[in-house]
Protein backbone atom coordinates (compact mmCIF):
# COMPACT_ATOMS: atom_id res chain seq x y z
CA UNK A 1 0.00 0.00 0.00
CA UNK A 2 1.10 3.55 -0.69
CA UNK A 3 0.54 5.04 2.77
CA UNK A 4 1.44 3.09 5.88
CA UNK A 5 -0.03 4.20 9.21
CA UNK A 6 2.44 3.71 12.06
CA UNK A 7 1.12 5.06 15.35
CA UNK A 8 -2.24 3.31 15.18
CA UNK A 9 -3.77 0.38 16.99
CA UNK A 10 -4.37 -2.75 14.91
CA UNK A 11 -6.49 -5.79 15.58
CA UNK A 12 -4.91 -8.36 17.88
CA UNK A 13 -5.30 -10.95 15.15
CA UNK A 14 -3.17 -8.99 12.70
CA UNK A 15 0.63 -9.36 12.51
CA UNK A 16 2.90 -6.67 13.95
CA UNK A 17 2.91 -3.73 11.54
CA UNK A 18 5.79 -1.59 12.87
CA UNK A 19 9.23 -2.54 11.59
CA UNK A 20 12.72 -1.28 12.46
CA UNK A 21 12.85 0.78 9.27
CA UNK A 22 9.71 2.63 10.39
CA UNK A 23 11.43 3.82 13.56
CA UNK A 24 14.61 4.48 11.57
CA UNK A 25 12.72 6.83 9.23
CA UNK A 26 11.43 8.72 12.26
CA UNK A 27 14.87 8.98 13.91
CA UNK A 28 16.53 9.99 10.64
CA UNK A 29 14.05 12.83 10.25
CA UNK A 30 14.47 14.04 13.83
CA UNK A 31 18.24 13.61 14.24
CA UNK A 32 19.09 14.59 10.68
CA UNK A 33 22.10 12.37 9.99
CA UNK A 34 24.55 9.77 11.23
CA UNK A 35 26.10 10.61 14.58
CA UNK A 36 27.08 9.39 18.01
CA UNK A 37 24.46 10.44 20.51
CA UNK A 38 25.59 12.55 23.48
CA UNK A 39 25.11 9.81 26.08
CA UNK A 40 27.48 7.68 28.11
CA UNK A 41 31.15 7.51 27.13
CA UNK A 42 30.48 8.42 23.47
CA UNK A 43 31.94 5.06 22.35
CA UNK A 44 35.36 6.13 23.63
CA UNK A 45 38.22 3.86 22.59
CA UNK A 46 41.28 2.73 24.50
CA UNK A 47 44.17 0.77 23.06
CA UNK A 48 44.59 -2.49 24.96
CA UNK A 49 47.46 -3.83 22.85
CA UNK A 50 48.77 -3.59 19.30
CA UNK A 51 46.05 -6.07 18.32
CA UNK A 52 43.11 -4.91 20.43
CA UNK A 53 41.07 -1.72 20.80
CA UNK A 54 38.30 -1.46 23.38
CA UNK A 55 35.14 0.56 22.63
CA UNK A 56 33.25 1.82 25.68
CA UNK A 57 29.53 2.49 26.16
CA UNK A 58 27.50 4.88 24.05
CA UNK A 59 24.96 5.00 21.23
CA UNK A 60 25.31 5.55 17.49
CA UNK A 61 22.80 6.32 14.74
CA UNK A 62 23.36 5.00 11.21
CA UNK A 63 20.70 5.81 8.65
CA UNK A 64 18.24 6.34 11.50
CA UNK A 65 19.04 2.95 13.06
CA UNK A 66 20.21 3.14 16.67
CA UNK A 67 22.77 0.80 18.22
CA UNK A 68 24.42 1.00 21.61
CA UNK A 69 26.82 -0.48 24.09
CA UNK A 70 25.07 -0.36 27.43
CA UNK A 71 26.46 1.56 30.38
CA UNK A 72 29.39 -0.19 32.03
CA UNK A 73 29.87 -2.60 29.14
CA UNK A 74 32.38 -2.53 26.28
CA UNK A 75 33.39 -4.33 23.08
CA UNK A 76 36.91 -5.39 22.14
CA UNK A 77 37.84 -5.28 18.46
CA UNK A 78 40.77 -7.09 16.91
CA UNK A 79 43.31 -5.15 14.86
CA UNK A 80 45.34 -7.17 12.37
CA UNK A 81 49.12 -7.23 12.80
CA UNK A 82 51.10 -4.37 11.34
CA UNK A 83 54.26 -4.81 9.28
CA UNK A 84 57.74 -3.36 9.74
CA UNK A 85 58.60 -0.32 7.65
CA UNK A 86 55.04 0.51 6.50
CA UNK A 87 51.99 2.35 7.77
CA UNK A 88 48.29 1.51 7.72
CA UNK A 89 44.99 3.14 8.63
CA UNK A 90 42.18 0.91 9.85
CA UNK A 91 38.70 2.28 10.48
CA UNK A 92 36.37 1.21 13.27
CA UNK A 93 32.87 1.67 11.89
CA UNK A 94 29.27 1.00 12.80
CA UNK A 95 27.94 -1.15 9.96
CA UNK A 96 24.26 -1.65 9.19
CA UNK A 97 23.19 -4.23 6.61
CA UNK A 98 19.48 -4.34 5.82
CA UNK A 99 17.61 -7.60 5.42
CA UNK A 100 15.33 -8.25 2.48
CA UNK A 101 11.67 -7.21 2.66
CA UNK A 102 11.60 -6.70 6.42
CA UNK A 103 13.86 -9.67 7.10
CA UNK A 104 16.57 -9.81 9.76
CA UNK A 105 19.08 -6.94 9.69
CA UNK A 106 22.73 -6.95 10.74
CA UNK A 107 24.17 -4.15 12.86
CA UNK A 108 27.63 -4.32 14.42
CA UNK A 109 30.95 -2.62 15.04
CA UNK A 110 33.56 -3.69 12.50
CA UNK A 111 37.19 -3.03 11.68
CA UNK A 112 37.76 -2.07 8.05
CA UNK A 113 41.38 -2.91 7.32
CA UNK A 114 43.44 -0.46 5.31
CA UNK A 115 46.28 -1.15 2.90
CA UNK A 116 49.83 -1.07 4.24
CA UNK A 117 52.11 1.35 2.38
CA UNK A 118 54.78 3.98 2.87
CA UNK A 119 51.96 6.50 3.29
CA UNK A 120 48.78 5.41 5.05
CA UNK A 121 45.38 6.09 3.48
CA UNK A 122 41.90 5.33 4.73
CA UNK A 123 40.14 2.23 3.41
CA UNK A 124 36.92 2.60 1.44
CA UNK A 125 33.70 2.64 3.46
CA UNK A 126 30.27 1.87 2.03
CA UNK A 127 27.86 4.79 2.48
CA UNK A 128 24.70 3.42 0.94
CA UNK A 129 21.41 5.30 1.32
CA UNK A 130 19.29 2.86 3.33
CA UNK A 131 16.15 4.94 2.87
CA UNK A 132 16.59 4.72 -0.91
CA UNK A 133 16.90 0.95 -0.78
CA UNK A 134 20.66 0.41 -0.48
CA UNK A 135 21.54 -2.51 1.78
CA UNK A 136 24.77 -1.42 3.53
CA UNK A 137 25.84 1.73 5.28
CA UNK A 138 29.08 2.18 7.25
CA UNK A 139 29.59 5.08 9.65
CA UNK A 140 33.27 5.65 10.55
CA UNK A 141 33.83 6.09 14.28
CA UNK A 142 37.59 5.88 14.81
CA UNK A 143 40.72 5.88 12.64
CA UNK A 144 43.36 3.51 14.01
CA UNK A 145 46.81 4.62 12.85
CA UNK A 146 49.39 1.85 12.68
CA UNK A 147 53.09 2.41 12.06
CA UNK A 148 55.19 -0.71 11.77
CA UNK A 149 53.95 -3.15 14.39
CA UNK A 150 52.43 -0.56 16.72
CA UNK A 151 49.18 1.37 17.06
CA UNK A 152 50.41 4.95 17.42
CA UNK A 153 47.14 6.86 17.52
CA UNK A 154 43.35 6.52 17.45
CA UNK A 155 41.51 9.51 15.93
CA UNK A 156 37.84 10.37 16.29
CA UNK A 157 35.89 10.50 13.02
CA UNK A 158 32.27 10.79 14.16
CA UNK A 159 30.14 13.82 14.97
CA UNK A 160 28.28 14.13 18.27
CA UNK A 161 24.57 14.74 17.78
CA UNK A 162 22.93 17.95 18.98
CA UNK A 163 20.13 17.71 21.53
CA UNK A 164 17.12 20.01 21.86
CA UNK A 165 18.70 21.38 25.03
CA UNK A 166 21.89 22.17 23.08
CA UNK A 167 19.85 24.06 20.47
CA UNK A 168 18.00 25.97 23.18
CA UNK A 169 21.28 26.96 24.83
CA UNK A 170 22.70 28.03 21.46
CA UNK A 171 19.73 30.31 20.77
CA UNK A 172 19.94 31.75 24.27
CA UNK A 173 23.62 32.52 23.77
CA UNK A 174 22.98 33.96 20.31
CA UNK A 175 20.21 36.22 21.59
CA UNK A 176 22.51 37.51 24.31
CA UNK A 177 24.95 38.68 21.62
CA UNK A 178 22.39 40.55 19.52
CA UNK A 179 22.48 44.32 19.76
CA UNK A 180 19.65 46.19 18.03
CA UNK A 181 19.92 49.95 17.75
CA UNK A 182 17.29 52.25 16.21
CA UNK A 183 19.21 55.34 15.26
CA UNK A 184 21.61 55.26 18.16
CA UNK A 185 24.34 57.72 17.24
CA UNK A 186 26.94 55.62 19.04
CA UNK A 187 26.32 52.94 16.43
CA UNK A 188 25.62 54.99 13.32
CA UNK A 189 25.63 58.79 13.22
CA UNK A 190 24.07 60.30 10.08
CA UNK A 191 24.82 63.72 8.70
CA UNK A 192 22.54 66.07 10.65
CA UNK A 193 21.39 67.99 7.56
CA UNK A 194 19.69 64.92 6.18
CA UNK A 195 16.44 63.49 7.45
CA UNK A 196 16.48 59.93 8.75
CA UNK A 197 13.22 58.18 7.92
CA UNK A 198 14.33 54.78 9.19
CA UNK A 199 17.51 53.32 10.70
CA UNK A 200 18.31 50.00 12.37
CA UNK A 201 21.65 48.49 13.29
CA UNK A 202 21.80 44.80 14.24
CA UNK A 203 24.98 43.35 15.74
CA UNK A 204 25.48 39.62 16.37
CA UNK A 205 28.97 38.95 17.68
CA UNK A 206 31.32 40.38 15.06
CA UNK A 207 28.63 40.60 12.35
CA UNK A 208 26.78 43.89 11.76
CA UNK A 209 23.79 44.58 9.53
CA UNK A 210 22.56 48.10 8.84
CA UNK A 211 19.35 49.23 7.18
CA UNK A 212 18.34 52.86 6.68
CA UNK A 213 16.26 55.23 4.57
CA UNK A 214 17.27 58.88 4.38
CA UNK A 215 15.97 62.01 2.70
CA UNK A 216 18.93 63.81 1.22
CA UNK A 217 17.34 67.12 0.24
CA UNK A 218 19.13 69.09 -2.47
CA UNK A 219 22.42 67.50 -3.45
CA UNK A 220 24.61 67.46 -6.53
CA UNK A 221 24.29 64.38 -8.68
CA UNK A 222 27.32 62.08 -9.10
CA UNK A 223 29.09 63.71 -6.15
CA UNK A 224 30.62 61.76 -3.26
CA UNK A 225 29.10 62.52 0.15
CA UNK A 226 29.98 61.24 3.59
CA UNK A 227 26.46 60.53 4.81
CA UNK A 228 27.18 58.82 8.13
CA UNK A 229 29.90 57.50 10.43
CA UNK A 230 29.74 54.19 12.28
CA UNK A 231 30.81 54.20 15.91
CA UNK A 232 33.52 52.13 17.60
CA UNK A 233 32.61 48.46 17.45
CA UNK A 234 30.53 48.98 14.30
CA UNK A 235 33.33 49.59 11.80
CA UNK A 236 34.29 46.95 9.21
CA UNK A 237 37.61 45.13 9.11
CA UNK A 238 37.81 45.97 5.39
CA UNK A 239 36.19 48.52 3.11
CA UNK A 240 32.83 47.02 2.17
CA UNK A 241 30.31 47.92 -0.56
CA UNK A 242 26.75 48.50 0.61
CA UNK A 243 23.53 48.05 -1.29
CA UNK A 244 21.99 51.46 -2.08
CA UNK A 245 19.06 52.51 -4.25
CA UNK A 246 17.50 55.94 -4.71
CA UNK A 247 14.07 57.08 -5.80
CA UNK A 248 11.50 59.85 -5.66
CA UNK A 249 9.03 60.48 -2.81
CA UNK A 250 7.23 57.15 -3.27
CA UNK A 251 10.52 55.32 -3.95
CA UNK A 252 9.33 54.85 -7.49
CA UNK A 253 11.62 54.79 -10.52
CA UNK A 254 14.52 53.65 -8.35
CA UNK A 255 18.12 53.65 -9.52
CA UNK A 256 21.16 51.93 -8.04
CA UNK A 257 23.79 54.01 -6.27
CA UNK A 258 27.41 53.45 -5.39
CA UNK A 259 27.92 53.24 -1.63
CA UNK A 260 30.56 51.80 0.69
CA UNK A 261 31.61 51.83 4.32
CA UNK A 262 35.28 52.43 5.08
CA UNK A 263 37.35 50.99 7.90
CA UNK A 264 37.17 54.43 9.54
CA UNK A 265 33.41 53.97 9.77
CA UNK A 266 32.58 56.59 7.14
CA UNK A 267 29.75 55.67 4.76
CA UNK A 268 30.39 57.23 1.35
CA UNK A 269 27.53 57.67 -1.12
CA UNK A 270 27.85 58.79 -4.72
CA UNK A 271 24.76 60.95 -5.05
CA UNK A 272 22.10 59.66 -7.46
CA UNK A 273 20.63 61.55 -10.40
CA UNK A 274 18.68 64.74 -9.76
CA UNK A 275 15.20 64.20 -8.37
CA UNK A 276 16.17 61.03 -6.51
CA UNK A 277 16.26 62.34 -2.97
CA UNK A 278 15.24 59.24 -1.03
CA UNK A 279 17.98 56.66 -0.53
CA UNK A 280 17.73 53.16 0.95
CA UNK A 281 20.98 51.67 2.26
CA UNK A 282 21.59 48.18 3.61
CA UNK A 283 24.51 45.87 4.08
CA UNK A 284 26.20 43.26 6.27
CA UNK A 285 29.87 43.23 7.24
CA UNK A 286 32.35 41.91 9.78
CA UNK A 287 33.59 44.38 12.37
CA UNK A 288 36.84 44.68 14.29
Amino acid sequence: MAFKPITVNTAASEPAHILAEDDAALYAGIIGGDCVLPVGSLLKTTVQSNNKVRVSDGAVVVGGHVGRIVKGDYEDLTIANGASGVKRNDIIAARFIAGSDGGADSYSLVVIKGTAAATATDPVVVKGDLYAGDKQRDYPLWRVKIEGLSIVKVEQMYEVGTTNKDLSNMFTELNSKITVSKYDKTALNFKSAWEIRHCEVHKIGSLVHISARIYTGTIMANTDYTIATAGTGFRPVAETPLCAVAGDYSMGNIVACMCLIQTSGKIILKAPADGKNYVDISGTFIVT
